[in-house]
C-alpha cells in the first residue's frame, strides 16, 4: 500500500510541475532561449555568453531596444572527402525588441528599421573560411505571444527572409521562437 501511495505521489508532483519556465531569470539553465530554423535547418541558441537574458543595451540596434540574440557555430565538413577540413560557421539570429510599449501581438517589418519598430537580422560569419555571408533582412514579422512586465519574461515567434543586398532573390528563410528575460540596464 506504501508503495502505490508513493508511487501515486511521484506522480502528482512530477505532472504538477511546470517545466516551461525552468530557465532561472539569473540565466543560468540548461534551455536554450531561442530555436531557430534556418533554410531548414534547425539550431538551439542561445547569447554566446549562455544564460537566457537580453542585452539591454540593444548591440546593433541601438539603446532604444532590448536585444535578443541566438549564436550557434556550426561546423561541416568539406563535401568532396572526409579528408577536407572542417569548415566554421557562426550563425547569429538577432531580434529588436523596443524598449517602449511592449504588448501581445504581431509585429510585421520591412527594410529599413523604422523607429521604434520591431526587427530582425541573420548573420553568418566564418573566420576558417575566410568570410561570411553578407545578408540584409528582406521582410518578415515577430509575434509577441506573452509579456510579463513583473518578471521581465518575453516569449514569441518570428519568421522573416533575407537577400543580398544587390538583387531581391530571397537567400535565407528564418523561423523560429523565443522565451528571454527582458535585462535591465
Amino acid at each position: 500500500m506504501k508503495k502505490i501511495l508513493t508511487l501515486i505521489l511521484v506522480a502528482a508532483l512530477a505532472v504538477s510541475c511546470n517545466s516551461d519556465d525552468d530557465t532561472p531569470s539569473g540565466g543560468t539553465g540548461e534551455t536554450f532561449p531561442m530555436s531557430a530554423t534556418v533554410d531548414g535547418q534547425v539550431f538551439s541558441m542561445g547569447p554566446e555568453n549562455g544564460g537566457n537574458l537580453s542585452d539591454p543595451s540593444g548591440g546593433m540596434f541601438g539603446s532604444e531596444y532590448h536585444l535578443l540574440e541566438g549564436h550557434k557555430l556550426v561546423n561541416i565538413v568539406g563535401a568532396l572527402t572526409s579528408k577536407e577540413p572542417i569548415v566554421q560557421y557562426d550563425y547569429y539570429v538577432r531580434l529588436a525588441i523596443p524598449k517602449t510599449d511592449i504588448a501581445v501581438g504581431t509585429y510585421d517589418f520591412t527594410n529599413p528599421q523604422l523607429p521604434n519598430g520591431y526587427f530582425a537580422d541573420l548573420e553568418i560569419t566564418s573566420d576558417s573560411a575566410g568570410e561570411g555571408e553578407d545578408e540584409v533582412t528582406a521582410d518578415g514579422r515577430i509575434i509577441v505571444n506573452s509579456w510579463d512586465s513583473t518578471t521581465g519574461r518575453l516569449k514569441g515567434t518570428f519568421e522573416f527572409t533575407t537577400n543580398d543586398g544587390l538583387t531581391a532573390t530571397e537567400t535565407h528563410v528564418v523561423t523560429g521562437s523565443f522565451n528571454y528575460i527582458l535585462a535591465d540596464e
